[in-house]
């Protein structure tokens, strides 16, 4: 019987084949600019800025300048101060909209798979309900339904969407677990 001898180049067998790859500049500068927004939104009582609902009629479309540095809207506000506490609501909204819809979705979807029959019927044909509208159109019905009372009603109608798939995951995952073990 034949043996193939081989030997090692010391060289090629220190150095990895590939790389590994590194983050551009790009990266760094999104990250950043999320963390400087996510910051201002945090810290917007504290920030040394005029309020976003003061009217003042004598600055109406101020142009930019050291006390408004976006300059006023047609109300005479602060755009500036409007631009940070908008971003208030929409990191609430973008932060706790998927983890309610995984929340009660996955739940459901759980319960769903481990119990079966009836209450697994009732789940999957609630959610396919739901999974037939629109999100845009959903949204709108949960916020017409809610009210634009507060700032809590256009999180409740963004989470609307996600629990049908999150639901539907969830099912899938505990049947698959339950057939596997």
């Amino acid at each position: 019987m034949a043996t193939l001898e081989l030997s090692l180049d010391e060289e090629v067998a220190v150095t990895p084949a590939r790389r590994a790859r590194r983050l551009g500049p790009l990266f760094w500068a999104a990250i950043g600019w999320m963390m400087f927004v996510f910051a201002a939104a945090t810290l917007a009582p504290l920030l040394p800025m005029p309020s976003p609902t003061d009217m003042d009629m004598l600055e109406r479309r101020a142009p930019m300048s050291a006390l408004h540095w976006l300059g006023t809207d047609g109300l005479g506000r602060d755009e500036l101060a409007r631009l940070i506490y908008g971003a208030r609501i929409s990191l609430i909204v973008g932060l706790c909209a998927p983890v309610i819809g995984i929340t009660i979705g996955g739940a459901l979807g759980m319960l769903a798979g481990y119990f079966r029959g009836r209450f697994e019927t009732l789940v999957v044909g609630s959610m396919d309900v739901l999974l037939a509208f629109p999100p845009l159109i959903l949204a709108l019905a949960v916020t017409a339904y809610l009210g634009n009372r507060s700032s809590i009603s256009p999180a409740f109608s963004a989470c609307s969407a996600f629990p049908p798939s999150c639901a539907s995951h969830g099912r899938q995952r505990s049947l698959w677990r339950g057939a596997n073990s």
